[in-house]
């Protein structure tokens, strides 16, 4: 069996493999390989960043997948110069396949839908975003009027879906129902078992910290400003004086210099630390186990792989209270996006609290394990294997 995934991620092709920058490893072709015999991932095609190499990249390639890239369909222009030409190619890669999985929010996956609908071909959707989140919170006029615009087509697509996979437990359902679909809440996340050997090291750390080095770390690319990085160093420019001495560390790909110059014009560089990029697992988990209290103050999410790896390693959490994140974290965590003064009276009140330290990595901790890569695993599997045994039947 042969399926189409389609999602606008930019994978980059190096003499004959396939890498990303992040996230899309191998790892994640073997959860539909248990399934379907043969995939072809349609996508964007993006280019080894001069900063990197490509041993810096995560490997994508996978026996039996095959990847066929489109052009950027996220801008007005290329929406009427190249949608119907891309239509064409993606018809052609949907007739030869049994069915399509289309993640949303995306241009091409939504043109995958359109390909499988026109083919009569079965189709799925990965509920992964909200588009008005990230459109509409931190945009440009041009994203601004978009919003809507994609908002309401994924809410058609959706809508439409037989089979669909939310990221969240509510928030992504209430806003993109799937009313007579099969549904599953399912995060793409993938951490072991919470180890309890971490969190007594993490409640240890906290005891012994005193006095030292405060440091606030974040994940997120540096691509764009949705994960609000702008908003860290704004809000540490205010409150400085009024912290103990602090790092502020960054993991995460893109070119930094833009981000060091906005950083020196608000007179944080020095303490600031752009640490690039790490292969997925036990190299981010010591990256973060080194972390005091971890930031996701993002423009737009889904339920954030970064926030729920860092609450397995007990890290105490502040994050935008966008999209699913409230499902993880309570309301006193939470601030609204780009919220400096909110931000800022958290940091001060929680720098070198020890108690709500204490309290916080331990509840964390805890919530984490609900994203155990064992307890989703057979959640997927079953849902897949139902949209399997569907088109079996007919």
């Amino acid at each position: 069996m042969k399926f189409v995934f389609a999602h606008d991620h930019r994978f980059i092709p190096i003499d004959s493999l396939v890498y990303s920058e992040s996230q899309f490893g191998l790892s994640l072709w073997v959860r539909y390989l248990k399934h379907f015999e043969q995939i072809i991932v349609t996508a964007r095609q993006g280019s080894l960043p001069n900063h990197k190499k490509k041993e810096n990249l995560v490997l994508s390639s996978l026996e039996n997948v095959d990847f066929k890239f489109l052009p950027n369909l996220s801008n007005f222009k290329n929406q009427l110069t190249k949608r119907n030409s891309s239509l064409k190619l993606m018809n052609d890669y949907v007739k030869e396949a049994d069915g399509v999985i289309a993640r949303l929010p995306s241009e091409i996956g939504l043109l995958a839908i359109q390909a499988a609908i026109l083919n009569h071909k079965p189709w799925a959707v990965e509920v992964v975003g909200c588009p008005w989140d990230g459109l509409w919170n931190y945009g440009n006029l041009q994203g601004k009027i978009y919003a809507p615009i994609l908002t309401w087509r994924m809410k058609q697509a959706v809508k439409k879906s037989r089979f669909s996979l939310y990221v969240t437990d509510q928030f992504l359902q209430q806003r993109y129902p799937s009313p007579q679909g099969k549904t599953i809440n399912c995060s793409d996340v993938e951490i072991s078992p919470p180890s309890k050997t971490v969190l007594e090291q993490r409640l240890n750390k906290i005891e012994q910290n005193g006095e030292k080095k405060v440091i606030f770390g974040l994940i997120g690319t540096l691509k764009g400003k949705f994960k609000g990085i702008q908003t860290v160093l704004r809000t540490l420019q205010q409150i400085r004086s009024q912290l103990p001495p602090f790092e502020f560390r960054v993991l995460g790909g893109g070119e930094a210099d833009s981000w060091r110059q906005l950083a020196q014009s608000l007179g944080v560089n020095d303490v600031t630390f752009f640490d690039g990029t790490l292969p997925g697992g036990e190299p981010v988990f010591q990256w973060l186990d080194k972390i005091d209290i971890y930031l996701q103050p993002s423009f737009k999410e889904g339920l954030p792989r970064a926030l729920i790896e860092a609450m397995s390693r007990g890290c105490p959490c502040l994050a935008s209270n966008v999209a699913g994140i409230p499902e993880l974290l309570e309301s006193e965590s939470l601030i609204t996006p780009g919220n400096i003064n909110q931000l800022g009276q958290l940091l001060i009140k929680v720098a070198n609290h020890r108690h709500w330290q204490l309290q916080q990595a331990q509840k964390n901790w805890q919530r984490a394990g609900d994203y155990a890569y064992d307890v989703l695993e057979q959640r997927r599997d079953n849902f897949w294997q139902t949209f399997v045994e569907s088109i079996n039947q007919k």
